[in-house]
């Protein structure tokens, strides 16, 4: 539930779960607040069937995502940049659709825990310089800061939490 503490003022506001799966972290989200437009990309149509109602969901890739440019208040996606094939074309299109003055958030591993874990080859982690010189490079001011997951209450640096804001 570390994933609410990024989020503030979500009345009204458009938000995008980039390779959503189930929804789950829409789910968390929707306990928040329910006055908002929800939406979920993923690359499975048959994964997306079991979002909630409430979600608008749309199939697709974080490589080309079906939305105008600068159309949400919030963009975020967790574990799914590791598994994309461009890292770039993803940071930069994760960018386009955000708003001016809008939010990024992007949850991934450290590539300096790699030894933690099984990885399959075309997994990519992440340093945090590799992703902040990214998201500057598409107008996003951001900074990082690592995160707990699943029961831990403290960080222990495998994951990596990006979040940035975009300027006007």
């Amino acid at each position: 539930k570390e994933i609410i503490s990024f989020f503030s003022g979500l009345n009204g506001k458009k938000i995008v779960d980039v390779g959503c799966g189930k929804g789950r972290f829409l789910k968390i989200l929707r306990e928040k607040t329910s006055s908002c437009e929800f939406y979920g990309v993923d690359i499975s149509e048959e994964i997306l069937k079991f979002c909630p109602s409430y979600v608008k969901t749309i199939q697709g890739s974080i490589l080309n995502m079906d939305f105008p440019d600068n159309f949400f208040d919030y963009v975020y996606s967790v574990e799914v940049l590791e598994h994309s094939l461009i890292i770039e074309n993803a940071i930069k299109e994760m960018c386009r659709i955000l708003k001016p003055k809008g939010k990024i958030i992007i949850i991934d591993k450290n590539i300096k825990q790699l030894w933690r874990l099984k990885v399959q080859p075309w997994e990519q982690w992440f340093s945090p310089k590799d992703i902040i010189t990214l998201l500057r490079k598409y107008n996003v001011e951001a900074n990082y800061k690592f995160v707990a997951y699943e029961k831990r209450s403290q960080p222990d640096g495998l994951f990596i939490a990006w979040e940035g804001i975009k300027n006007v």
